[in-house]
């Protein structure tokens, strides 16, 4: 809720689609709307530029209709969001030194595979049912009978450009879990659209399938929101807090911290400053530099390891990316005091782990350190 920005999409999409038909009278504000639905992220970039094409392509379908007034007003504030694309694309432009997802794939199977399992679960197909075959064949027929609704009310481009365009973008290039709410917010708008004309009619059999559609996937989806509630209340999705909360208890701050894993950093929250010797290069910066600049560990490699035996800090913090689930980690000299779970719940399974284990220095013994002092001080005077 603090880092993420796709809290505000649907509050602007539900603005856009509330002045969807008044854009004509008030093509400003629609513009405006969708200048700032563009500034969210890479995906409302992408439909908010979807959006104003279709605009684009009614205005021209209706430029011999309307007065000279109206043709200058809609084609300059089309003008207004070209150049608020042009600066948004100046903006994002990936630096040379970008290491995160940094590739590009063309494989066309790869495509139909991302497309059809993020379109599918942003209805109702669920990743971790017993049954995704029938989960799946429900969410194609409700996605093909939402098309054909789309179609018979002129809105077809207005959904399948942005959500080829999207689905492209996750193919070639990134996605996750969570972005499925997007195209489920995308499918929403659309259909809010559609219903417009419907409010004081009564459903016609196509409009029936279609409420019977949406009611399953509201149905499904409220579901999976009581169950990610309820886990959420009872459970950590990252143990950040917890591991922050460990330190101070311990007093652990003001020793010296070693950490590997980008997911370290939401300890850091819960410090007025870095306590990471070697993140950021010792910096106060608290942030992930995701440039091929940095190097803090990632990961427990042999690399990671070794590093860590030269460097004998009092304490190791491990986070979970880049660990296999089951690789043993040792560390000589070292001693795990402490397993801090989290786990990100996702519909009625759980996804990434955003778990830590912790090392702290084994202290010697106190006979063996009087021995090791007088073995010293012989071998001082024989010398």
């Amino acid at each position: 809720m603090v880092a993420r920005n796709y809290c505000l999409i649907a509050p602007l999409l539900f603005l856009i689609a509330i002045n969807y038909h008044k854009k004509k009278e008030h093509p400003y504000f629609f513009v405006l709307l969708l200048c700032l639905f563009a500034n969210i992220s890479a995906h409302t970039f992408i439909i908010a530029c979807s959006i104003a094409f279709v605009h684009f392509i009614d205005v021209i379908a209706q430029w011999r209709s309307v007065d000279m007034r109206t043709r200058v007003n809609q084609l300059v504030s089309l003008f207004i969001f070209g150049l608020m694309a042009l600066l948004v694309i100046y903006i994002i432009m990936t630096p040379a030194d970008q290491i995160y997802a940094g590739y590009f794939n063309w494989d066309l199977k790869n495509l139909w595979l991302v497309s059809s399992r993020m379109i599918g679960g942003s209805l109702i197909l669920n990743e971790y049912t017993r049954l995704p075959w029938l989960f799946g064949a429900v969410a194609f027929v409700i996605f093909i009978t939402s098309v054909v609704w789309f179609a018979k009310n002129k809105l077809t481009l207005l959904y399948l450009l942005p959500l080829v365009l999207l689905s492209i973008l996750f193919a070639i290039k990134y996605r996750n879990l969570w972005h499925q709410g997007i195209l489920f917010q995308l499918w929403i708008f659309v259909l809010w659209l559609s219903f417009e004309k419907y409010r004081n009619k009564k459903p016609a059999s196509l409009s029936k399938y279609v409420m019977g559609g949406i009611a399953v996937v509201l149905a499904v989806q409220v579901y999976w929101c009581a169950d990610a509630l309820q886990y959420d209340l009872n459970h950590n999705y990252s143990a950040g807090y917890s591991v922050a909360k460990y330190i101070k208890a311990n007093g652990l701050e003001k020793e010296s911290i070693y950490v590997s894993g980008w997911k370290n950093i939401s300890i850091l929250p819960y410090f007025s400053k870095n306590i990471f010797s070697n993140h950021n290069n010792g910096s106060n910066h608290r942030f992930w530099n995701w440039s091929v600049n940095n190097v803090t560990s990632v990961g427990a490699s042999a690399e990671v390891l070794d590093t860590i035996e030269c460097l004998k800090p009092e304490v190791v913090i491990f986070a979970s990316d880049h660990i296999p689930r089951k690789q043993k980690i040792e560390l000589p000299g070292y001693k795990a005091v402490a397993f801090f779970k989290g786990y990100l719940c996702w519909k009625t399974g759980l996804s990434e782990p955003e778990c830590y284990l912790m090392f702290r220095k084994e202290q010697p013994e106190p006979d063996k350190i009087v021995y090791e002092r007088a073995a010293g001080s012989r071998n001082k005077s024989i010398q």
